[in-house]
């Protein structure tokens, strides 16, 4: 298992994904853009459900801490490496094995998610 300061900035860079415009909370609307934007074929029917699964609080969005005790609850997915290196193949557009911020911002953009330029250097 990863050390807990290394698996707490893997939840805080995934977490700041999901938060596009980075207030603190995932919203549903950042919830759905990133979900398709990671390939997910979710309906946004289901997005209520999804984000209520999370919002312990029942606030209308997801703070950090909620989304790491969802992460890390009985409702977290194991994603093999297969299915990451298919993620990263998609993004990686030259196949240098790195994503640029370029690719990154392409890679968002095509499928709606816009990032400012601030939140892309963070």
């Amino acid at each position: 298992d990863a050390p807990a300061a290394t698996l707490d900035q893997i939840w805080r860079q995934t977490f700041d994904f999901f938060d596009i415009d980075r207030n603190g909370t995932i919203t549903m609307e950042e919830l759905g853009k990133c979900m398709h934007a990671l390939g997910q074929k979710v309906d946004d029917a289901d997005l209520p459900a999804m984000l209520g699964q999370a919002d312990t609080d029942q606030s209308g969005d997801i703070s950090y801490e909620e989304f790491v005790k969802f992460m890390d609850g009985p409702h977290a997915q194991k994603v093999d490496r297969a299915t990451l290196s298919r993620y990263f193949g998609v993004m990686d557009k030259d196949g240098n094995g790195c994503v640029t911020t370029a690719e990154f911002r392409y890679h968002l953009t095509s499928k709606g998610v816009g990032l400012s330029d601030e939140a892309m250097n963070t």
